[in-house]
């Protein structure tokens, strides 16, 4: 692993200025490595400036119904932009732990055919179509021959080298297809099919603990989250604030927590 700094890739609109400061706060407080941040604003200027932030401007004529249809576009165009062989896509709703360590991330992608991330809290995830419950994953399987193989993934976090550069043009490819675009719910599930289609049957683990899989204090998800990470770092963290007894739960080792991920402001 070369000695440099980590380069750390993320996006907004013009109404993630807060997410963004917040987000890069967060990695100067808890971030054991030294970073890069590369921030693409699509559509507009961004005025936040902070050491070890770069800017980079995304203009599209593409408009999406949820503006995480955009992250596929983002993260090719990182590999334009940045020199560096590997790279971590993060969502700003993220803090990161102290256990937090990008060469084990990058190892496990070190020989994968595909970005990696890390497991769902839900081994299931689903959404009701006219109050039909259905898999997400399923109707996009079918519509793209494609039988599942693997877990489901959090697209929150994405870790990529050079060699992913034909899988990102495979998800942009099914991002501007009309008739998956219509019925995918996000990127995620776009990125999951994908992820099947390659027959990648390997992940990042259990790296990431999400709103809505713990609550503490009977407080909402979006301050249970904080208080989760805030509890973490003070090696005060445990199983009892899960309320899913799933897999995940029951496979998650406390100590492998590299982040946490749902922060609302």
């Amino acid at each position: 692993m070369k000695n440099e700094p980590l380069n750390i890739v993320c996006y907004g609109t013009e109404n993630c200025e807060k997410d963004l400061e917040f987000f890069y706060d967060n990695l100067v407080l808890f971030c054991p490595e030294n970073f890069n941040l590369h921030y693409f604003s699509i559509n507009y200027n961004s005025n936040i400036e902070r050491p070890n932030l770069q800017q980079h401007n995304f203009f599209t004529n593409k408009k999406f119904k949820r503006a995480f249809f955009y992250k596929p576009f983002v993260i090719l165009k990182s590999m334009t932009e940045i020199s560096s062989d590997n790279f971590i896509y993060m969502d700003l709703d993220i803090m990161l732990t102290n256990k937090f360590d990008s060469s084990y991330l990058f190892d496990l992608i070190s020989e994968s055919i595909t970005p990696l991330s890390p497991n769902h809290f839900w081994e299931n995830p689903f959404k009701f179509y006219d109050d039909i419950k259905v898999n997400l994953g399923e109707k996009l399987s079918e519509i793209t021959n494609t039988v599942r193989c693997n877990k489901y993934v959090q697209a929150c976090l994405v870790v990529y080298n050079r060699n992913h550069f034909e899988f990102l043009t495979d998800w942009i490819s099914l991002i501007n297809n009309t008739e998956i675009l219509d019925i995918a719910y996000d990127d995620e599930e776009i990125y999951n099919t994908l992820l099947w289609k390659n027959n990648q049957i390997k992940t990042l683990g259990y790296v990431c603990v999400s709103s809505g899989a713990i609550q503490i204090d009977n407080m909402d998800d979006i301050q249970s989250i904080v208080k989760s990470h805030e509890k973490f770092e003070k090696c005060e963290f445990n199983k009892s604030f899960f309320t899913i007894q799933n897999n995940f739960y029951k496979n998650l080792e406390i100590n492998n927590i590299m982040l946490f991920h749902g922060i609302k402001l």
